[in-house]
């Protein structure tokens, strides 16, 4: 499905599934920055306290964007460089935060809940086309892997959504990371 059909289907599911969507990309785009620069990542605890605030969201079903949040958010932001800076981060370390806060927009505005869900799965599919060698194929099966996410998402009975619900989906073979991503020579 494209953007807009994920956006939909996941508005469709409601706020719970939603969150649960976020949480779950923001912590595959954790763990993939962790994969390819865990040095960087570990400079960053900020992303996994968030990605644990999304889960503790998402367990709960419920949407709460508090001070503590905020102040959250607005420490992950600072790893998002405006069109205005000339020095960039890293980008898997871009690309987590931008997953991690789409993720928090969910909490902050659920009523563009599914929006916000998808933006953040859009950072997730960016960032493995950014450091692999195969963009197109990687970024492909990123986005089933999504599809099949927001499936387990709308047929899931079993009560409040966990980390579970994404278990049986399979994972896929990302393939080398890029020279360039490694080298730092990215444009």
């Amino acid at each position: 499905m494209d953007f807009d059909q994920r956006a939909r289907a996941l508005s469709q599911a409601g706020i719970a599934a939603c969150i649960a969507f976020a949480a779950g990309v923001a912590e595959r785009a954790l763990k993939e920055g962790r994969r390819v620069r865990e040095d960087a990542v570990r400079g960053h605890p900020e992303f996994g306290r968030a990605v644990e605030r999304l889960w503790e969201q998402a367990l709960r079903g419920s949407s709460t964007y508090d001070r503590e949040t905020e102040v959250l958010h607005a420490e992950i932001s600072r790893s998002i460089p405006s069109l205005l800076d000339a020095a960039r981060p890293d980008p898997a370390i871009e690309y987590i935060a931008r997953a991690i806060s789409m993720g928090l927009f969910v909490l902050r505005h659920p009523e563009e809940a599914g929006k916000y869900a998808a933006n953040a799965g859009g950072a997730m599919i960016n960032l493995v086309g950014t450091v692999y060698t195969n963009s197109e194929k990687v970024q492909n099966a990123e986005r089933a892997w999504q599809d099949q996410a927001v499936a387990a998402l709308q047929l899931w009975q079993k009560g409040p959504f966990s980390r579970d619900v994404f278990a049986p989906i399979p994972e896929y073979d990302r393939g080398p990371v890029a020279e360039g991503y490694l080298e730092g020579s990215l444009e």
